[in-house]
């Protein structure tokens, strides 16, 4: 995740300014990357960031902006878990395959990482009174950091 996520952000210049504090090519080639990868990711702040960039790549490459907000929750969630590699079809199928917690290959498994990104969503809405969408313009604020 964290690999290629540094790799999204090195290849577009927008999203390398925006993220710049994680802009680093996504090496992984020595010890010393890899440590430093692991140092930065100790932090939630860098664990934040790490999923905000994560969430407007995600934006960006399935042209996500003015879908609605449970929706691309739904591509989101998938793509944490599937890849990044997939069209949108492919993910929005995988939105309905059972994976947790086992794995897509086990009869342990009765849930899809998508449904349970959506109820755990909805959830917090009903009992916080704000709505997400409410909040989406501070998210996108603090994403422009």
């Amino acid at each position: 995740f964290a690999v290629e996520t540094e790799k999204a952000i090195h290849a577009d210049p927008e999203l390398a300014e925006r993220f710049s504090k994680i802009d680093f090519s996504g090496d992984d080639t020595t010890w010393n990357q890899r440590m430093e990868r692991i140092k930065r990711l100790r932090t939630l702040d860098s664990q934040l960031d790490y999923l905000l960039a994560f969430i407007e790549i995600c934006r960006k490459k399935w042209n996500l902006g003015g879908k609605p907000l449970e929706y691309q929750l739904l591509i989101t969630a998938t793509a944490y878990n599937w890849g990044t590699s997939r069209s949108i079809e492919e993910l929005e199928r995988l939105s309905r395959t059972p994976s947790f917690p086992k794995g897509s290959g086990s009869s342990k498994s009765h849930w899809a990482y998508a449904s349970l990104a959506t109820d755990f969503y909805r959830q917090k809405q009903m009992n916080s009174g704000v709505r997400a969408e409410d909040r989406i313009p501070v998210i996108t604020k603090e994403m422009q950091k």
